[in-house]
């Protein structure tokens, strides 16, 4: 038999079939999601189907919540290339949230992919829509593979145009060019929001430069950082001053000489102009 943890609760996709989350809890559930994701990323293993179904607010006692990441069933190690495919176009996940190199069947997904579900499910929780619509399976493919995103501000007219370029990060069809790891997307996540506790992105930061990723500082929005902030960041680069210039030393002897000289000089000065 098999034990496994029992849940009360119920799933994202179940809360937000009622009513798009506002911004602060949805931020505050991707970012849950996320120290959850550190864990499993740190160890190579790329989830494949995240989806608001397959993230369970679990009650705890008390009244407390928590997020859960669910469903590892086709979960695979980043570097096991072969194994858990058995076709070149088999394809394995939930369409709406793949991205599109896993459309593609391609052989090396690795973590962000699951950066790109992570954005189509904060858009999902912010607006109940999804980014890629389409009426069937073969228009939803093209639209991830060659459309860009409906605009987050085309369907939620108050979303801040940081929480929008997060979004479109994550959703960049060239996986170079999104967030390259958990790490930089909690960070840039928790500067939009201000009831996020530090304690949570320094541990996902933590955990993913113990597992050797190299994470890039939090994107400078507008307002999310002070001069004071990025003058201590430039200090490493600042240009190192010259040392300072030695001090002579006279003695008495090196006195008596100087005032000889300076004697003579002024001697002859003196028989010039006479």
């Amino acid at each position: 038999y098999m034990v496994m943890e029992f849940l009360e609760g119920r799933d994202l996709g179940q809360l937000v079939l009622e009513a798009p989350l506002p911004i602060e809890r949805a931020i505050d559930y991707l970012l849950q999601a996320c120290e959850a994701l550190a864990e499993a990323h740190a160890l190579g293993i790329v989830h494949r189907d995240l989806k608001p179904a397959n993230l369970f607010l679990a009650q705890r006692p008390g009244g407390a919540t928590i997020v859960k990441v669910l469903d590892f069933g086709i979960s695979r190690l980043a570097s096991d290339r072969e194994a858990r495919v058995t076709r070149i176009d088999e394809r394995i996940g939930t369409p709406e949230f793949m991205s599109p190199e896993q459309l593609n069947a391609a052989r090396d997904i690795d973590a962000r992919s699951d950066i790109w579900s992570l954005g189509v499910v904060l858009y999902e929780l912010l607006t109940g829509q999804l980014p890629f619509p389409a009426g069937d399976l073969p228009q939803l493919c093209v639209a991830i593979l060659t459309k860009p995103p409906v605009p987050l501000s085309a369907v939620h007219s108050d979303t801040p145009p940081e929480l929008e370029s997060v979004i479109a990060r994550c959703l960049e069809k060239d996986r170079e060019k999104r967030y390259q790891n958990i790490a930089e997307l909690a960070q840039d996540l928790a500067a939009l929001w201000e009831g996020e506790s530090p304690s949570r992105v320094q541990q996902i930061v933590r955990v993913m430069r113990e597992a050797g990723a190299n994470i890039r500082p939090p994107t400078p929005f507008p307002g999310s950082i002070t001069r004071a902030q990025v003058e201590e960041a430039l200090v490493p680069f600042a240009p190192t001053p010259p040392p300072p210039a030695p001090v002579a030393v006279v003695t008495e002897s090196d006195s008596a000489e100087l005032a000889q000289a300076l004697g003579a000089a002024v001697d002859d000065r003196v028989a010039a102009v006479f």
